[in-house]
């Protein structure tokens, strides 16, 4: 072994050198672990929020829409119910006025007899 230069002080300190890139290795390794794992978590918190402000705006205009269709289905109950009150008003004309006639017709037909 003397021969090839190989020794046990040149063996330990090649198996040092070899187990301080492994350590290394693996230090790296894990950094870029963490890495990722810092990136997925931020990609993660950017979309939900960003998925939580879509949402706000679209109860936002659905709050918005709603409230504009209550307006307009109230005006268009109150244009409804005006027209039903003059229509109400009409039939008890329109019933006044045929009992007045049953009444002349029956006061003529008293004339007449």
């Amino acid at each position: 072994m003397i021969k090839e230069n190989i020794t046990l002080d040149n063996s330990i300190n090649e198996f040092i050198k070899m187990a301080k890139q492994i350590i290394n290795l693996k230090d790296k390794i894990e950094n870029e672990i963490n890495k990722l794992n810092n990136i997925y978590e931020k990609a993660i918190n950017d979309l939900t929020q960003s998925f939580q402000k879509k949402h706000e705006k679209l109860i936002k205009e659905e709050n918005d829409l709603k409230e504009n269709l209550g307006n307009k289905v109230a005006k268009a109950k109150e244009k409804l119910e005006t027209y039903l009150d003059q229509a109400n008003n009409e039939i008890k004309i329109c019933e006044k006025k045929y009992k007045e006639f049953k009444k002349l017709e029956k006061d003529e037909n008293n004339v007449i007899n």
